[in-house]
């Protein structure tokens, strides 16, 4: 989907395709994800991460959003747990 389509979906159709894409997993070749990682600048996977997609696949799921709050948080010197928020952000 090119990006003027792909600007143009609903948040809701952003969540689905998230989610949809990551219940899809690897390819038959590649050993079992200890986790999943859905990246994407203008993609709202944040949402569908820690809850319908982390409950549906038994595994962390996280988003290119949860991974900068961190980072950023953490290079700062200024991070807390928060807690709700999926396993990356509601641990220490």
């Amino acid at each position: 989907m090119g990006p003027d389509k792909f600007q143009k979906i609903s948040t809701g159709d952003h969540m689905d395709l998230a989610h949809e894409l990551g219940r899809q997993g690897p390819s038959p070749s590649t050993r079992t994800p200890d986790g999943l990682y859905i990246g994407g600048g203008s993609w709202l996977s944040e949402p569908v991460c820690p809850g319908r997609s982390s409950a549906s696949l038994g595994k962390p799921a996280i988003s290119n959003q949860s991974c900068m709050i961190w980072d950023t948080l953490t290079r700062l010197g200024a991070w807390n747990p928060i807690p709700g928020q999926g396993r990356l952000l509601s641990v220490a």
